[in-house]
């Protein structure tokens, strides 16, 4: 009998364990896989890596940045966004044209835009998704000589490319 009851214990023993490290597949966070997946939450997970040195977009060798590459922003205003280089027209001084969208502090969506063109030598205001001029805003589309065009965060704004 003691056998039988000592049996019985390991059984729920075990079982109770079983239970109790059982996984929860609901509360595994799956990575973005694209633009429209990325969540002000997957923003700030990035916000320590994000930093406000100037990024090169194009040089001699041509465009660095390609249409679909993403980036993910913390703004001058404290707000959390992402934007996706939609195109860079050399012919047009090298105009940058981005999708983004910019989250309310709830992680809700404040601004979207699917073309916010940038001219070259302007700046951009992402807090409401216009461009600017003489600096005022979270950007600068610099350009240095003919072939050399820099992204240069201003006013405090900091940004990071989103690798999937």
């Amino acid at each position: 009998m003691k056998k039988q009851k000592l049996s019985i214990l390991l059984l729920a023993i075990a079982a109770l364990t079983f239970t109790q490290c059982k996984k929860d597949d609901t509360s595994v966070a799956v990575p973005p896989k694209n633009y429209s997946e990325i969540k002000m939450s997957d923003i700030q997970g990035k916000e320590t890596v994000m930093a406000t040195a100037n990024i090169a977009a194009t040089n001699s060798t041509g465009v660095l940045w390609q249409p679909g590459d993403v980036y993910v922003f913390k703004t001058n205003e404290n707000r959390y966004g992402k934007f996706q280089v939609v195109s860079i027209d050399g012919a047009a001084n090298y105009k940058l044209t981005i999708k983004a969208t910019v989250y309310n502090a709830d992680g809700t969506e404040k601004l979207s835009n699917d073309a916010v063109a940038i001219d070259g030598t302007f700046s951009c205001d992402l807090d409401l998704l216009v461009e600017t001029l003489g600096g005022v805003g979270d950007f600068i589309w610099g350009r240095a000589t003919t072939t050399d065009t820099f992204f240069e965060p201003a006013n405090g704004a900091k940004f990071i490319q989103y690798t999937f």
